[in-house]
C-alpha cells in the first residue's frame, strides 16, 4: 500500500479494513534496550494478515523496566500511519483538541497522568494524521498490570500472538 499526500476515501476504507481484520504477530517479539533511554525497552514486530506482511502493518512497544511506575505504550501503524495506540499508566497528561473531524463527545476530554488511554482509529480516522490533534479516550476496563494491558490491546485491535513482558525493577526514582 503506497500512501500519497492526498488520501482518498478508498485509502481510508482500506485502512478501516486493516484495523478490523484478524492479524497475527509475524515472528517473535524481542524487547531491546539498545539505543533507547535507560530503564526502557522497545520492540518492533511486523503484523501479517493470512501470513502476508505486504500491507506494512507494524506493532511497536515501549515499556519501563525500572522506575517508580511501570508504564507501557503500544502502537499499530500501516506505512507509518498510526492506526491504534494505547498508553498504560502514562507519565503525562492529555487533553483532546476539538478538530472538526473528531466526534464531538470527545472534544476537550482531559486525561490526567497515570490514566490509561486508547487512541482508537475510529476517533482519529483522518490523513494527514497530526499527532498533536489525536483524540484519546479512557480505557473502559480496569487494567491491573502490563499483562492485562497487552491482552486488552491485542483483543481490541484483533491481533493474535504473544508479547512477553520484560522484567521490571521498581525504584523510587530519586
Amino acid at each position: 500500500m503506497q500512501v500519497k499526500n492526498l488520501v482518498t476515501e478508498s485509502c481510508l476504507l482500506h485502512l478501516d479494513h486493516l484495523v478490523r481484520c484478524p492479524k497475527s504477530i509475524f515472528g517473535r517479539v524481542m524487547w531491546t534496550s539498545e539505543g533507547h533511554p535507560p530503564g526502557t525497552k522497545m520492540f518492533t514486530a511486523p503484523l501479517s494478515i493470512e501470513n502476508d506482511t505486504s500491507d506494512g502493518l507494524i506493532l511497536r512497544g515501549r515499556i519501563a523496566c525500572s522506575g517508580p511506575m511501570r508504564w507501557m505504550a503500544l502502537v499499530m501503524t500501516a506505512e507509518k500511519i498510526p492506526l491504534e495506540r494505547m498508553w498504560f499508566l502514562p507519565h503525562g497528561t492529555h487533553t483532546n483538541k476539538a478538530p472538526a473531524w473528531a466526534p464531538v463527545e470527545t472534544h476537550r476530554i482531559h486525561l490526567p497522568r497515570a490514566v490509561s488511554r486508547r487512541y482508537a482509529w475510529e476517533d482519529n480516522r483522518v490523513y494527514p494524521h497530526d499527532p498533536n490533534q489525536e483524540i484519546a479516550r479512557r480505557i473502559p476496563e480496569n487494567l491491573m498490570d502490563v499483562d492485562a494491558a497487552i491482552s486488552y490491546f491485542l483483543r481490541v485491535t484483533n491481533i493474535s500472538g504473544n508479547i512477553p513482558v520484560p522484567e521490571y525493577q521498581a525504584t523510587l526514582g530519586l
